[in-house]
């Protein structure tokens, strides 16, 4: 069984829904989920981890359209992501 993980990372869907104080209840949450020992995962890891299972054939795609959303990802940590699913 897999431990509980906390996802955290609410800025796609902010950035989506342009709702910009929803950022600070993110940081919140971050916070209180590492205090509980929770292992914490942005969007890109959970989107990595769908990748491992399965789930999505490419992360590049997906990215691509966060990013024209208004997703601000650093091109080195998309870099990593993908080289760390063999993309």
């Amino acid at each position: 069984m897999d431990p509980l993980v906390a996802v955290t990372n609410t800025t796609p869907i902010i950035a989506l829904a342009g709702i910009h104080q929803l950022r600070l209840l993110d940081l919140l949450f971050d916070r209180v989920a590492r205090r509980l020992g929770l292992t914490v995962r942005g969007s890109l890891g959970v989107l990595a981890e769908a990748r491992r299972r399965g789930f999505v054939r490419e992360l590049r795609p997906i990215i691509d359209d966060m990013i024209a959303n208004g997703c601000r990802l650093g091109t080195d940590v998309v870099a990593a992501v993908l080289a760390a699913v063999g993309e």
